[in-house]
């Protein structure tokens, strides 16, 4: 027997110990305050399965950000690639995954993917240099209960 718990669709708990009550820690960046779905699907030995849902409000702690970023700084300008891309991550939270990405005028293109963490850092490479203009690095934070978010933006001038 086990009851799943869902939070805007999102599997947040699966309990499988008696009496199967959720006791969350909401110490994710990408579980915003406001109106939240709830759904909670119970399942017997067999599988058999009934559930109940409700609206719920979350009142959450501010929590610290995912990551900050370190390199480059906020609006340098960079010339010469492959660019140095590092930040320090919040020691708290189980980072499961960083995609980098550029954005220019709403485009995303890919940078790379971060999966291993050495002293709750991460250092990527920023291989290609894209057209001149002004893009925002940005990191698509992916938690091991399967939460995902996108860090703050980071300014840069392509030269």
């Amino acid at each position: 027997a086990r009851v799943e718990y869902y939070i805007n669709g999102r599997l947040i708990r699966n309990v499988t110990n008696s009496p199967f009550n959720l006791d969350a820690n909401f110490q994710n960046p990408s579980v915003a305050n406001g109106e939240a779905h709830l759904k909670a699907i119970a399942y017997d030995d067999v599988d058999n399965a009934a559930s109940d849902e409700i609206e719920i409000i979350l009142n959450l702690p501010s929590a610290a950000p995912a990551l900050t970023w370190q390199n480059p700084g906020a609006s340098a300008t960079l010339s010469s690639f492959p660019v140095s891309i590092q930040a320090s991550l919040n020691p708290s939270l189980n980072i499961k995954q960083i995609n980098l990405y550029s954005e220019r005028n709403g485009q995303r293109n890919f940078i790379n993917t971060i999966r291993q963490f050495s002293n709750n850092r991460f250092n990527a490479s920023w291989l290609e240099k894209p057209a001149a203009g002004e893009y925002q690095i940005i990191a698509e934070i992916t938690y091991t209960d399967g939460f995902s978010h996108d860090s703050d933006k980071l300014g840069v001038l392509v030269e």
